[in-house]
Protein backbone atom coordinates (compact mmCIF):
# COMPACT_ATOMS: atom_id res chain seq x y z
CA UNK A 1 0.00 0.00 0.00
CA UNK A 2 1.14 3.31 -0.07
CA UNK A 3 2.03 5.91 -2.68
CA UNK A 4 2.72 4.42 -6.00
CA UNK A 5 3.99 4.96 -9.43
CA UNK A 6 1.89 5.48 -12.36
CA UNK A 7 0.10 2.59 -13.64
CA UNK A 8 0.39 1.19 -17.44
CA UNK A 9 -2.83 1.77 -19.18
CA UNK A 10 -6.21 -0.19 -18.55
CA UNK A 11 -4.60 -1.49 -15.19
CA UNK A 12 -6.65 -1.17 -11.86
CA UNK A 13 -5.68 1.26 -8.80
CA UNK A 14 -6.48 -0.04 -5.57
CA UNK A 15 -7.30 -3.30 -4.22
CA UNK A 16 -10.12 -5.26 -5.21
CA UNK A 17 -12.01 -7.60 -2.94
CA UNK A 18 -10.53 -5.92 0.29
CA UNK A 19 -12.89 -3.16 1.17
CA UNK A 20 -10.14 -0.86 1.31
CA UNK A 21 -10.81 2.99 0.27
CA UNK A 22 -9.22 4.68 -2.34
CA UNK A 23 -7.77 7.94 -0.88
CA UNK A 24 -6.30 9.76 -4.00
CA UNK A 25 -5.73 8.88 -7.97
CA UNK A 26 -4.30 10.83 -10.83
CA UNK A 27 -5.03 10.98 -14.19
CA UNK A 28 -2.93 12.39 -17.20
CA UNK A 29 -3.01 12.95 -20.62
CA UNK A 30 -0.11 12.15 -22.92
CA UNK A 31 0.30 12.46 -26.43
CA UNK A 32 0.35 14.62 -29.25
CA UNK A 33 -3.63 15.24 -28.76
CA UNK A 34 -3.58 15.58 -24.57
CA UNK A 35 -4.35 19.00 -24.86
CA UNK A 36 -7.22 18.86 -26.99
CA UNK A 37 -9.06 16.29 -24.01
CA UNK A 38 -10.96 17.62 -21.01
CA UNK A 39 -10.99 14.57 -18.09
CA UNK A 40 -14.44 14.46 -16.62
CA UNK A 41 -14.68 12.17 -13.41
CA UNK A 42 -17.44 11.32 -11.03
CA UNK A 43 -16.77 9.93 -7.90
CA UNK A 44 -18.46 9.20 -4.31
CA UNK A 45 -16.83 10.24 -1.20
CA UNK A 46 -18.34 9.01 1.94
CA UNK A 47 -21.84 9.20 1.09
CA UNK A 48 -21.78 12.56 -1.40
CA UNK A 49 -21.57 12.50 -5.07
CA UNK A 50 -18.90 14.88 -6.81
CA UNK A 51 -18.66 15.78 -10.53
CA UNK A 52 -14.90 16.68 -11.09
CA UNK A 53 -13.74 18.44 -14.41
CA UNK A 54 -10.26 19.49 -14.79
CA UNK A 55 -9.03 21.44 -18.26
Amino acid sequence: MGDSGWLPEGAPCGTQGESRRLEAFGIRLRGEGARLYTVRYWCKVEGMQVELVRK
